[in-house]
């Protein structure tokens, strides 16, 4: 009987020390996956912002342009 009960806990200990390396190589893996889509989302944010400066200075310039056409519209008049 207690060497039946011995093979049990034997058992159950390999299948909890399974478990937890799958569960480490799952950890670790995914964590992989998070990095990569951390860096693919920061990646994605610079470009942003770089777009959106660009288009920021066009804007100021767009607008400046604007400005200086109107200033010497009224000066001509």
């Amino acid at each position: 009987m207690k060497a039946r009960r011995l093979e049990g806990l034997k058992a159950r200990s390999s299948k909890l020390e399974s478990w937890k390396l799958e569960a480490r190589s799952w950890k670790a893996g995914n964590s992989k996956l998070e990095a990569g889509k951390l860096e693919s989302w920061k990646a994605g944010k610079l470009e942003s912002w770089k777009l959106e400066a660009r288009s920021s200075k066009l804007e100021a310039r767009r607008l400046d342009a604007q400005k200086l056409t109107s200033s010497l519209s009224t000066e001509v008049i």
